[in-house]
């Protein structure tokens, strides 16, 4: 049976931060326009920020505005989307993956300068799995899908969960694929087969854990109740 993974970034790399500090915007904001703030805000009426599913199109070109000295990453979750690297969309491309649409990204520093070794683009998840099995999960709370923002499933409340049950059928069916729960949505998850894809061309800044150790690291990582959570995928 093919072995499941969630990807995360690996922390320890040179130029992988540990929280990517910077905002995203469809243009270059001089630091004289937000005196006062060390970031310039974020714009609430940008429908791409909150958009998903229902998205039609991104911007030609966003800027990640941002804090850090040099960015050499090639996964992050950001705005509702993940940045990548272009070695990282080009493997990813070739395994035929979840729906997505992108737009490159340029990393500036807060002087306009640009402040990363490589290329990026961000992207925007239009196509996701029903990776849990509601009838054998138990939650605190569920709630129907927003149809507005192009939900498909109903959402659980994962924090407290008793039980929660993946069905392996459902994960196996994109190399790479999209769970849109809250806390799972941080992540991307793949088969086997992408892995190797990924590690074969010497990419450090990305880990892979197996699927069965997702309760787990979503407990240390975001610090959530989630000890006494009985994980199950079958």
């Amino acid at each position: 049976m093919n072995q499941y993974y969630f990807m995360t970034r690996n922390r320890n790399a040179k130029g992988t931060p540990i929280y990517l500090d910077g905002i995203l915007h469809t243009q270059f904001i001089p630091r004289e326009e937000y005196k006062g703030s060390t970031l310039p805000p974020v714009l609430d009426n940008d429908k791409w920020r909150t958009g998903w599913m229902n998205l039609t199109e991104l911007p030609e070109k966003l800027y990640l505005i941002n804090k850090h000295r040099l960015l050499d990453f090639d996964y992050c979750d950001k705005s509702n989307g993940f940045i990548i690297s272009e070695e990282l969309k080009a493997i990813m491309d070739k395994h035929n993956p979840m729906k997505y649409i992108s737009t490159p990204v340029v990393m500036v520093n807060r002087d306009g300068e640009v402040n990363s070794r490589k290329n990026y683009f961000y992207i925007v998840i239009q196509e996701d799995v029903q990776a849990i099995d509601f009838d054998k999960s138990k939650f605190i709370e569920v709630r129907p899908p927003d149809i507005e923002v192009g939900e498909r499933f109903q959402r659980a409340e994962i924090i407290g969960a008793p039980k929660i049950v993946f069905n392996k059928k459902l994960l196996g069916t994109k190399p790479i694929f999209f769970i849109y729960q809250p806390f799972l949505r941080t992540f991307l998850y793949c088969n086997e087969e992408f892995k190797n894809s990924v590690e074969a061309q010497k990419i450090k800044t990305i880990e892979f854990y197996p699927i069965e150790k997702l309760i787990e690291f979503m407990e240390n990582a975001f610090h959530l109740k989630l000890s006494d959570t009985e994980f199950i995928i079958e």
